[in-house]
């Protein structure tokens, strides 16, 4: 069989030999009965295998070519685990900081008696415009020349009689415009919230300014987490819709610490998969740009270094520092030093099942001591 048999519904028996044969996966830490029962209960094969990545591969022809060097069953299930960890730990810390974006927009508006209604306006507007000028950036005339007139005549063929076509029509057109828009919908804001009408929790509020203008109090209620940021972006940003020099220089400082806070907390409210790529080096602006932001938040260029080509090191220190530069309340900070105290004997607590797979235990002594590190300064020490 071919590497592809995790493709088709395996019997649990079969998904063992399939990892033994495809992977040189070993099944000491976690033997093989317990393993086929974590296997054929929870259909984890297609998730487990993916943490293989991290392990380097025999690479010499042979038979033992492509083969994981040094991996067991208990490796995965302990990274799966971790990963867990990981996920739930960034989404907590992300709600923080989404709550205290929302009080220090809410706060400098107040303190500088920014109307309501206008400040959410100029928001939106601003997200239109962006997107326009997007869009306009990237247009390709003939291109978009060739989609409106190929549009045109999937347009001109439309039957209403047979609504089944038209809607397959109106689909088609819309990917073919796709060449125009980019994709993009300038009011993508406006229609997100608008689909929110129906919502057991939120709908009241949106219900509520059908219609007519909204306020940004209302406004911040029904933003997620990345229109969120590009909310606080727009108030203290250069030009920034809000005359504040301390919520500006705090956002000067950590913009691109916040886009990367964002990565990180859509990866962990998805469910995807984080620690399947610590074997996955990128040497980009944004990277070193963290990695500089650690230095100069004190940490040692020792610990600041050590994964620094690893995207998903990067993201988990720019979600500490953000957490660390604009989460205020007391109690907040000290329930999120809890959280990574309890996270740091997590990673540790098996650490050394990896001790010969360079690209996790490096990652683990550099997240456990992160999570050490901002722990304390949470606490103030």
């Amino acid at each position: 069989m071919s590497s592809d048999d995790d493709k088709v519904a395996l019997p649990a028996r079969e998904q063992v030999e399939f990892l033994r044969r495809e992977k040189g996966c070993t099944f000491e830490l976690i033997g093989e009965t317990e393993a086929e029962r974590i296997l054929g209960h929870e259909g984890r094969l297609y998730r487990l295998k993916a943490y293989a990545k991290d392990f380097e591969t025999y690479r010499d022809p042979g038979p033992r070519q492509g083969l994981c060097i040094g991996m067991d069953f208990g490796h995965l299930v302990e990274l799966d685990a971790l990963d867990r960890e990981l996920r739930d730990l960034m989404l907590g810390l992300t709600l923080d900081i989404e709550e205290s974006l929302k009080n220090r927009i809410n706060r400098a508006a107040q303190e500088h008696g920014s109307d309501p209604y206008a400040l959410a306006d100029a928001y939106l507007s601003a997200v239109r415009e962006s997107v326009l000028v997007d869009q306009l950036s990237r247009l390709d005339a003939d291109a978009a020349r060739a989609a409106v007139e190929n549009a045109s005549g999937l347009l001109d063929g439309i039957d209403f009689a047979d609504p089944r076509g038209a809607a397959v029509a109106v689909n088609r057109t819309l990917a073919v415009l796709g060449a125009v828009t980019g994709g993009r919908d300038p009011d993508y804001i406006r229609k997100s919230i608008a689909m929110m009408s129906s919502s057991t929790y939120s709908g009241a509020i949106v219900r509520r300014y059908q219609g007519r203008r909204m306020t940004y109090m209302a406004l911040l209620e029904l933003l997620s987490f990345g229109p969120l940021v590009g909310f606080y972006k727009q108030c203290f940003g250069k030009g920034g819709l809000i005359d504040s020099a301390g919520e500006r220089e705090l956002c000067r400082v950590n913009k691109n610490m916040l886009r990367q806070a964002q990565s990180m907390r859509n990866a962990a409210a998805h469910s995807d998969a984080t620690l399947n790529t610590l074997a996955t080096y990128r040497n980009s602006g944004t990277l070193k740009g963290v990695r500089r932001k650690l230095r100069e938040s004190g940490v040692d260029a020792e610990w600041a270094d050590r994964v620094a080509s690893v995207p998903v090191a990067m993201e988990l220190a720019a979600v500490l520092m953000c957490h660390d530069a604009f989460v205020e309340r007391g109690d907040e900070r000290e329930q999120a030093a809890e959280r990574l105290s309890a996270a740091a004997e997590r990673f540790g607590r098996n650490a050394g099942w990896f001790e010969k797979c360079y690209s996790v235990s490096s990652f683990i002594e550099y997240a456990t001591r992160m999570f050490a590190i901002f722990s304390g300064r949470y606490r103030g020490f």
